[in-house]
Order: C-alpha cells, then structure tokens, then sequence
C-alpha cells in the first residue's frame, strides 16, 4: 500500500463546524454527607438508549441502582412517552435490604408492535430517593426494528436470507479502494458486504478494513442505498465518520458532499430521487460494473478545514467497459464554404460506439452544454459531430458566437442517454486582427527535450502550425510542449514530475528565407530537472552569429543554416569534441548548456507535405508507451557562454539579415 499526504486539496469548509465533547463520569458516594436523604436511586450511564424488541415480546427489564443500600426501600417511578402509551411502566420499584440493584418490568401487549415504530419513553425516580451525583431520569427509544437480512459478502446467502433484490456485488465480494482526496494511493481485497431490510426493502452497502496508518478508526463505511431506475445504479447516503486523527492530534471526519449539506445545511435531500441532482455531486455504486464512485467526499477536521476529491472502489470479478475518451487540439481548417473547423484527434476507449465534439468557450458551465449534445440533434445553435472511431475530426463553431478567443473541443462518450466520460482540448483562437493564420496540422520530429534528458528516440507528432501573415515563412509549431500533445506528456509528469509547458505555447521558426532557416534562443516554456529550470534552445548560427563568429552571410554562405524544400524544414549537422557525435544546436537550462539534435535531428513537415501515411502512422505511434531512460547531457564546451542571446517567451528576432 502507497500512500502520501495531498495538501494540496487543502480547502475551507466554512459552512461546516463540529462540537465534539468526550466524558468519563466515575459516581462517588460519600455517606458521610449530612445533607444526603434516602436511597440515593439512580440510573446507570451504561443503560442502552435504544431497545429493539422481537415480534411477539412482552415485557423487558430496566435496572436500578442506589448507593445507600441500607434496608428495604420503595421508589416512585413516573413515565412520559413520545405517542399515545402502548408500554405499560409500573409505579414503584422495590430494593430488598442490602441489595444495590433492582430491576422493574416494563409490559406490553405484542398487538400493539409494529415494525420500525420506534417510541421515546423517560422514566424518572422520585426527589426524595434521588441523589445529585447520578441521573434520575432514563430516557430512551424501544419498539420493533424492521428485519433486516443478515451482512452477506455472496448471493447464496443473501438469498438463503430471503434478500429481495438482485445480489449487486459479484462473486467474489472483494474490491480495490482508490483514495484521491486527503491521501493517494490505493488499499486491495477490501472485504464489502451488502444488506436489505425484508420489511422496507431499503438496502445498505458496508465496506470493511478501510483503517489506515492515518485512518486507525476508519474500520467500516455502512451507507444506505437508493436505487435510481433512471441510471440503474445505487444512490449512496454517506454518514459523518469519524476515520481517526492525522499528525496534528485533530479528528478527521469523512462524507460526502450532498450528505454534509443535508447535515449542517438544513437542506432536504430527497433520495428516492436522488438522480435529479448533478451527477458530480452523487456518490454511486453501478452493479453492472461493480464501481463504487465516492464523489466529491470531505476529510475534515472539527475546525472546518479540510480535503475533498473523488475516492472509488473497483469490486473484483467484473468486466470494467472502457468509456474513455481523450481529445488533442490539432489546428483550424475552414472549408470550401467558407466555415471554420477546429481539427482534432480523439482516441476512444474500446467500448466507445457514440462520441461527440463540440467547439465551446474556455470557463463555461460544461454540465448544461453535455446534456444537450445528449438530447438535441446538431443544429446551428449545437453543431456537434458523431465521432464512431479514433483518429482525426473536424467540428466546425462561429467565432462571434464565441465572443472569446479562449476556446476548447468538448468530447463526450455517450452510453443508453448518459455521459460516461468526458475531455477538453482547449486551444486559442486568433481573430483577423491577429496576423498568425493556421496552416493545419503539420509533423515536429524533438530532437531538443526528450533526448537531453533519456536515451529515447527522438519523437515525432502532430502540431499545429501558423504562419505570419505579414512575413511569409515565419512559423509557430503551437502547443509543442503541452502535456495533451507531447507523446510522453503524461509519462514526464507522472514519473519525473515534469512541468510541461502551457496552452499557447510555441516554438517560433524563421524561414523566411528558405535557404537560411534558424531558430532563434526562445523557452520552450517547459522544465525537466529543476537545477536546470526551464530549457531554452537555438540552432547553432544563431549562437555564432551572437558570439560575433561569423556574421549572417558568411554563415549563410558556409551551410550553417538550415533549408525549406518541399514544405519539410530540416538543418544541419556539426561535429562535436572529437567527432563524436554531431549536432543540430544547443539547449540551456540554469548555468548549463548541452548540445541537442544528436540523434535523429529536428524536423518540422508543413501541414501541405504531411501523406496520409505519415499520419496513420504517427497515430500509432502516440499510442505506444515507452519507459523513461534518464540519461546525462552532452554538456557544450565553449570557453565562454556570455554572448549568450537573451531568452524569453515572446522571442524578438534578433539579429537581421
């Protein structure tokens, strides 16, 4: 079991304040005290506060104490109770001499029973044999419980029960929980049971062994279930558990968000109907896949601070469908009609038979815009597009509908009216006032990151590429570093705990003199190691150039620059110390500085030359997974770095030709 703490989910619950109080009340008799009469009859405060009665009881016995056990002594009880009496209490209780306790009987006629009419009853002991150091009065709830089967881990003891439903769990009863709020990491063979009230029907989930280093009390989480025909799964009511203490020596109390608000908001939460609420807010079980979904749970303290995150738990022995879906923003197209189209590559889950895009605004409420695209047909207003398999598509948007330039592609997997999963790809839409224009997608061989930090081969994908409209021939490869487009973005997060570049960023290549094309020292915006910080790269003429090595034709003239030929930007190659290796250019990073380009070179293909083999391939190449090999860079041997170019984000073109 692997597990940390997530602070970083650290939130306020400030509508949310527990009172918490402990006690340990030890009674002592002092005979001595001359102000003290009687028998000194009390109530022990091990009494139960509730009694379950069996059909067909007819009496039961309550027990008295007194501290002054000196002779035989009579006491008056007087009873109130919460409805019309059907319990019947006698009006005087007997102690024999000697004797520390007594007990009185309490009758009731079976025909007046009825299953889960739970009564209140209070019955109180005469000033004059009470004393002051113990209660005088019990008070408690007794009646018939409904019958509920017996906890069941498997279906033929659930039906030897006589449970009325189908068995919802599976053969083997067993599940893997995945903590993702205060913790993460995951506990297996979590041992989960189930009940059902042969009376009511209601059910009831209990899941065991939840307890923890950190959650020592967090033995079991009982939650009654209520079936929601509309979604043919399980509604679950999350009580307020107390789970244990953290570190800091405060109780840590777990539920979930629509049980919290129902406790200490006052809301009315109606839960035969709970699937009128969002579904984000609704923690469920799904029989047909055995999940159990706890969404949106608490871990909070009796302050009001706390954690909140999803948490599940996988049952064992079910087939899990595959609904998932994922988008990547690949570019504008705009068709002979004139429309435009964002492009993008969608990879669906292998259950995946109806998908949907749609363009939509950055920040919108997601929740109203899916359960159209489920209920509408596309129109002018929602012109969403049917995605059946993976690979590229293209949904078309009106840009003055949009009223922002923060766009995103929304897809949705859809299953019987419901959407299973969803992904955004979020990209930035120029208007005309902006001169960079997309060319479409075109192909970026990073030969810079990826092998200055691993022994890997150098990647190529899929970019969107823009081009000056004013200066032909100037490029930005867009998004080249995100987490959504890079092949390995998920892995360099995951494992090395890289920090990818935003949404909008680019590598800017200037060619607009096909046969000196360079790239110019910029920030690829992203960081690998952090002695290195964020990298910054440039071709090798660049560096020259700026050191005052070679001016710009002479470099031009001696091959240092690289060249445009058939929409496909390559450059070339320099001997390394030694010959080596050679190189393409040099990354920077903190005092640093490496060659790069030392394997299969950078490469940029424009959007005209792409082949539709050079796609299909690259599609199957992004869904190949490949483990990190760390290796050292190939560190630049010069005898000085101080005509390094300046670096920054938005690249001024520095020298001129």
């Amino acid at each position: 079991m692997s597990k940390i703490y997530s602070f970083t989910n650290l939130m306020a619950a400030a509508t949310v304040l527990f009172a918490t109080t402990a006690c340990s009340e030890e009674y002592e008799y002092t005979p001595a005290d001359a102000n003290l009469k009687g028998a000194q009859v009390y109530y022990d405060e091990s009494l139960p506060k509730e009694i379950k009665l069996t059909s067909g009881t007819e009496s039961f016995d309550i027990q008295l104490s007194r501290f002054n056990t000196e002779g035989e002594v009579t006491v008056y009880l007087t009873a109130t109770q919460s409805e019309e009496p059907i319990y019947n209490v006698p009006a005087t209780a007997t102690f024999a001499d000697g004797n520390a306790t007594t007990t009185f009987t309490v009758t009731v006629n079976p025909d007046d029973l009825v299953f889960d009419d739970m009564r209140t009853i209070s019955i109180s002991i005469d000033k004059d044999n009470s004393t002051p150091y113990a209660s005088g009065t019990y008070t408690f709830s007794v009646g018939v419980p409904a019958p509920w089967t017996a906890w069941c881990n498997n279906a033929a003891d659930f039906e030897a029960e006589g449970g009325m439903v189908d068995w919802p769990l599976g053969e083997e009863g067993t599940g893997d929980y995945t903590f993702g709020a205060m913790l993460n990491g995951s506990d297996t063979d979590r041992k989960v049971e189930f009940r059902q009230n042969k009376l009511t029907g209601e059910c009831q989930f209990r899941i065991l062994d939840l307890a923890t280093d950190f959650y020592p009390n967090f033995t079991e989480l009982v939650m009654d279930a209520y079936w929601m025909n509309s979604k043919k799964m399980y509604a679950l009511r999350i009580p307020m558990v107390e789970t244990g203490y953290i570190n800091q020596g405060e109780p840590i109390y777990f539920s979930d968000r629509l049980s919290l608000a129902e406790a200490f908001s006052g809301e009315n939460i109606d839960w035969n109907n709970a699937d009128k609420y969002k579904p984000e807010m609704v923690s469920t079980y799904n029989p047909e896949t055995g999940l159990f979904s706890f969404n949106e749970v608490w871990y909070l303290t009796a302050a009001g601070s706390g954690w909140k995150g999803n948490e599940t738990l996988q049952m064992h022995g079910f087939y899990i469908p595959d609904y998932s879906v994922s988008a990547v923003y690949k570019g504008l197209y705009t068709s002979a009609d004139g429309k435009l189209a964002a492009v993008g590559m969608a990879t669906l889950g292998k259950d995946v038979t109806d998908a949907r895009a749609l363009v939509m605004p950055q920040g919108m409420e997601v929740a109203d815009i899916v359960r159209d695209m489920i209920a509408e047909q596309p129109s002018e207003e929602l012109p969403w597009v049917a995605i059946t398999e993976s690979g590229t598509f293209s949904a078309s948007f009106d840009p003055q509908v949009m009223e922002t330039e923060k766009l995103q592609i929304l897809i949705i997997s859809v299953v019987n009216g419901e959407a299973m999963a969803i992904a955004k790809a979020p990209f930035t839409y120029y208007s005309e006032a902006n001169p960079w224009v997309s060319l479409g997608t075109g192909l970026f061989t990073d030969d810079i990151m990826l092998t200055s930090y691993f022994n890997m081969d150098a990647p190529t994908y899929e970019v969107e590429i823009m081009e000056h409209k004013d200066h032909p021939g100037l490029y930005r490869v867009m998004n080249p570093y995100t987490q959504e487009v890079y092949p390995l973005g998920d892995a360099l997060v995951n494992e090395v705990g890289a920090q990818m570049a935003p949404d909008g960023s680019y590598l800017e290549v200037n060619a607009e003199d096909p046969n000196a094309v360079f790239i110019e020292l910029q920030s690829l915006q992203c960081t690998i190691d952090e002695a290195d910080g964020e990298i910054g790269f440039c071709t090798y003429p660049v560096y020259v150039i700026n050191a005052g090595q070679l001016d710009f034709e002479t470099a031009k003239s001696s091959g240092f620059f690289g060249k445009q030929v058939d929409g496909v930007i390559q450059f070339p190659r320099f001997r390394g110390p030694e010959d080596k290796f050679t190189f393409q250019g040099l990354a920077f990073g903190g005092d640093n500085a490496w060659y790069v380009g030392t394997t299969a070179g950078v490469k940029i293909v424009l959007p005209e030359a792409v082949t539709e083999e050079q796609s299909r391939s690259i599609a199957k190449a992004r869904q190949t997974n490949s483990a990190l090999r760390r290796k050292n860079h190939v560190p630049f041997q010069a005898n000085t770095l101080r005509t390094r170019p300046a670096m920054t984000k938005m690249t001024p073109r520095f020298f001129n030709k």
